[in-house]
């Protein structure tokens, strides 16, 4: 049994201990993910179900469905309840969002790197600019950084 104390720590109630999800740790501190965040990543896109299913009447809403945000935050269930909203009812307007065609690029290359297992793009241009440091100084032989 957890003891569980009010915001005030005056008070206190038992609880007792129930394993609602396995992806939760309750304790008397609190309640903490074992997973402190989760993320959209390429491989996960293509299996995120959309807002409108193939079941009649049966509509789905949150960070789980597929969204432009692509992302598991508020941004991502406000844009799919939108979008749910939008497939009862078409006359919800839903702004797409405007991804300049370079930020396009770019998701492209980071998704090509994750395909092979690399680091993510800006990652790469940190690790390339310190091997290119690390090469002009032994070519000139003189001491970088200090």
């Amino acid at each position: 049994m957890l003891k569980i104390w009010t915001s005030n720590n005056r008070s206190h109630f038992n609880m007792i201990k129930v394993k609602v999800w396995h992806e939760w740790k309750f304790s008397s501190t609190g309640i903490k993910p074992l997973q402190p965040k989760w993320v959209t990543t390429t491989n996960t896109q293509a299996y995120m179900p959309d807002q409108k299913t193939t079941i009649a009447n049966l509509f789905l809403a949150g960070t789980h469905t597929k969204t432009q945000a692509q992302v598991w935050s508020i941004e991502g269930a406000v844009e799919s309840g939108r979008r749910a909203a939008k497939a009862i009812d078409g006359r919800v307007k839903v702004l797409d969002q405007y991804i300049p065609p370079w930020i396009s690029a770019l998701s492209r290359v980071d998704d090509m790197l994750y395909s092979i297992k690399a680091p993510q793009l800006i990652d790469s241009i940190g690790v390339t600019m310190i091997i290119l440091t690390l090469l002009y100084c032994s070519l000139i032989k003189a001491p970088c950084g200090r």
